[in-house]
């Protein structure tokens, strides 16, 4: 089913791991509108995450885990940074930000 669709009624969560699952930006987009109290995200691994990553969090995040996500780059992660004015822990270990072209 849309388990992160059925998240959505949680909006006392604070605390979310989707590390190494398919996730994607328009199911992020989805399942975590309205999770106003989230702090805490791991997408650890999730290789499906395209597009417009920063338009999914909420801009409550204050830690953030991204290492191994290869979609991940330095002008993705500028719009991160923009949108998430509230982290205080990013981690992006294994991804190419940074990478000459």
């Amino acid at each position: 089913g849309d388990v992160l669709g059925a998240l959505r009624g949680l909006r006392q969560l604070e605390a979310l791991d989707l590390s190494d699952t398919a996730a994607t930006a328009t199911m992020l987009a989805a399942g975590l509108r309205g999770l106003t109290s989230l702090r805490r995200l791991h997408l650890n691994g999730c290789t499906e995450i395209t597009g417009s990553l920063e338009e999914a969090l909420p801009d409550s995040l204050t830690h953030l885990q991204l290492s191994g996500c290869c979609f991940l780059s330095d002008g993705v992660l500028a719009a991160v940074a923009r949108r998430c004015r509230r982290l205080q822990e990013l981690h992006v270990t294994g991804c190419p930000v940074g990478d000459a072209a």
